[in-house]
């Protein structure tokens, strides 16, 4: 089967802030997005994090979809996946908040957004260097 492939974030980020990607296109007919994040380098003090979230739009309604754990300014090169796809009976809620963000470490199983984006931010004044991407099936 073909892969369709996202960067849905690239770049190195410092000092505190909120650095929002474009929304990126996803591909009909993919059965799911395995997201990862790569932090390559994360040069600064344990108290400098580093917090990332993948956003989908679903019609005109932008929801949070993941929110990797926090990365802190000592912790060195991370690589966190997780997995986008439509909901089963098993992963689904019956009501879900969608105008706010997930916990550090979640993950909302609500289905194959049209478009994808990551925010990234930061506190402290850390430097690190971030992708994230998506791999469609």
């Amino acid at each position: 089967m073909a892969r369709h492939w996202l960067t849905v974030f690239r770049g190195t980020v410092s000092g505190a802030g909120t650095r929002t990607g474009q929304m990126q296109v996803t591909m009909d007919g993919v059965d799911a997005y395995t997201v990862t994040l790569s932090v390559s380098d994360a040069s600064g003090a344990a108290t400098d994090t580093l917090d990332v979230y993948v956003d989908g739009l679903f019609g005109g309604v932008v929801v949070n979809l993941i929110h990797f754990p926090v990365v802190l300014g000592n912790g060195g090169p991370k690589v966190f996946t997780a997995v986008v796809m439509p909901p089963s009976i098993a992963t689904t809620a019956n009501v879900l908040d969608v105008t706010t963000d997930n916990a550090a470490g979640q993950l909302r199983i609500i289905g194959i957004p049209g478009r994808m984006r990551a925010r990234v931010q930061t506190s402290g004044n850390g430097s690190f260097t971030v992708l994230v991407h998506a791999v469609g099936t």
